[in-house]
């Protein structure tokens, strides 16, 4: 195959130093918890939990060079290449991946790497059964959307659900005991999020991030603001999601909305 695929910023289907053979994806797996009861036949359907997707695949080293294919097989883990160290395929963590399909769309992942076993022939090396295991089996295009201003309304397109960054500033003073934030209805649910606010005298600004589940004043991880007992996280849902203020969350501005439309596959 010739689709660029890059991870961690190095492509491994370069076709010229690496080429990626016997690629294969897992596409919205699902296990589903069946819980029997004593006395009764078959089962009742428990929690349905969509599977991390897993790529797998060979891949040849190339060289001119014994010499060569040997530093092209260090730099997949770890090494300088033009000035940037990269651990590749021996990375512990979530890595950026990146699949362009055959029409240039870019599909980008979060992806943690497991290397395969290394073959010597006599003319090359190659690496079997690798493995990209993206934990959140979604996708998205890498851009991120802003909206600003409340009310809200946002048409989501895609069909996975999207967690936020949300942005706002909470007046001095407001928000006790009930805390500062807003409402929102979200595809078929809807609640609120708020967070207490104790400086009577000077605005803070509070960032959340619902797929971290923080509340913090400004960017500083030192300075986490308290959700209220009643909040709920908002994620975007397929179809018009609405976000508004609502005079018993105390007063608010400047609001900022982020978000990366999300797909299955």
């Amino acid at each position: 195959m010739s689709l660029p695929i890059i991870f961690d910023g190095l492509d491994l289907n370069d076709g010229e130093t690496y080429v990626i053979s016997n690629f294969t994806q897992s596409v919205g797996t699902r296990e589903t918890d069946l819980i029997t009861i004593p006395g009764r036949d078959g089962a009742v359907v428990g929690q349905n939990t969509m599977q991390p997707t897993v790529f797998t695949f060979d891949i040849a080293i190339l060289g001119a060079t014994v010499e060569e294919r040997d530093q092209n097989l260090s730099n997949l883990f770890g090494t300088t290449i033009g000035g940037v160290f990269h651990e590749v395929l021996s990375s512990e963590s979530e890595c950026e991946l990146v699949i362009t399909e055959s029409d240039a769309s870019a599909r980008h992942y979060q992806a943690i790497p497991a290397g395969g076993e290394v073959t010597r022939f006599a003319d090359g090396l190659a690496i079997s059964g690798v493995t990209l295991t993206c934990p959140d089996p979604t996708y998205t295009d890498g851009a991120t959307h802003t909206v600003t201003g409340i009310p809200s309304v946002i048409d989501y397109e895609g069909n996975a659900p999207a967690e936020l960054r949300i942005s706002y500033t909470a007046a001095a003073g407001s928000g006790i005991p009930n805390g500062n934030g807003i409402s929102w209805a979200c595809g078929d649910t809807s609640g609120v999020f708020a967070v207490y606010f104790y400086d009577a005298v000077n605005p803070r600004t509070v960032n959340v991030d619902t797929a971290a589940r923080t509340a913090r004043i400004g960017s500083s991880e030192n300075n986490n603001e308290i959700p209220t007992l009643a909040s709920d996280w908002p994620r975007l849902m397929p179809g018009t999601n609405t976000f508004n203020t609502d005079a018993s969350l105390g007063t608010i501005t400047g609001i900022t909305i982020e978000y990366q439309t999300k797909w299955v596959g």
